[in-house]
């Protein structure tokens, strides 16, 4: 049952979850990705982030992140949130989506560290919601799936379901 990972409680079937995939990229690579989410403070993994150039395995790697990105519900979160939230971004693209660990428990690990990266921050009270909300609807994005076509949403509903784009998106 596909809902088995993305709506656990909605899957009645005994079936298994979806298969891992196996991890790509060198061994350098998923240590360095290692060094730059669970070792460093998240202060000097947005000094990294900010680098015009980045020298040898760092540039493989995708910097891009848009942040607390919940569609409407992005106004609840505070900007302090933001570069916990592009550290979390990091983590799904790069483990997730282009397959240097695209694992459940990798996943389960990112969502632990904006949960640690929030209580941090001061925000004891969003961080274990938004790690729950992370568990039970964040897979879709970790595996780089697109939500519309897992859940078969109409194509005339896709936007309506996607954030309103603000002028700073387009610059």
């Amino acid at each position: 049952c596909v809902a088995r990972r993305f709506l656990p409680d909605r899957c009645r079937s005994s079936s298994v979850g979806l298969p891992q995939i196996e991890a790509r990229g060198s061994r350098a690579h998923r240590a360095r990705l290692e060094e730059l989410l669970f070792e460093v403070p998240l202060e000097r993994f947005m000094a990294e982030r900010a680098q015009e150039q980045r020298p040898g395995i760092d540039a493989d790697f995708d910097w891009d992140g848009n942040g607390c990105s919940a569609g409407p519900l992005a106004e609840l979160f505070d900007e302090r949130l933001l570069d916990a939230c592009l550290r979390h971004d990091f983590g799904y693209h790069n483990l997730g989506v282009r397959g240097f660990d695209p694992r459940d428990a990798t996943r389960g690990r990112v969502d632990r560290l904006l949960e640690a990266d929030a209580m941090a921050m001061g925000q004891d009270a969003l961080a274990p919601a938004l790690r729950r909300s992370l568990e039970r609807f964040g897979g879709p994005s970790f595996y780089g799936q697109d939500l519309a076509e897992l859940w078969d949403v109409p194509d005339f509903l896709v936007p309506l379901l996607q954030p309103e784009e603000t002028s700073s998106d387009r610059d």
